[in-house]
């Protein structure tokens, strides 16, 4: 995380996400910034919420959930949704 961001720098994680990448986050200086997930979408983040997260300040998007207990998954056309506002952002 430390060769990724600075201080001050934003990450966007899933609120669900639970373990050890807050604390890795927090070592490099970033800010946290959470994109609610809800129990009627199956705790999936989804492409417009990351979308409306985002600020000059992004620098990084984690999407890691090997150790969240809500059994969230995100379904491989949100994925392509997700990449797609990623490559938007930082295309211009």
């Amino acid at each position: 995380m430390s060769v990724l961001i600075q201080q001050g720098d934003e990450v966007i994680i899933p609120a669900r996400v639970l373990g050890e990448l807050p604390g890795h986050r927090e070592y490099a200086g970033g800010t946290p910034v959470f994109v609610e997930t809800k129990p009627e979408e199956g705790f999936s983040v989804k492409a417009a919420a990351i979308e409306k997260a985002i600020t000059p300040k992004t620098r990084l998007l984690i999407l890691e959930f090997a150790e969240q207990s809500t059994g969230g998954v995100v379904p491989p056309d949100e994925f392509e949704r997700i990449l797609a506002v990623c490559r938007n952002t930082t295309s211009g």
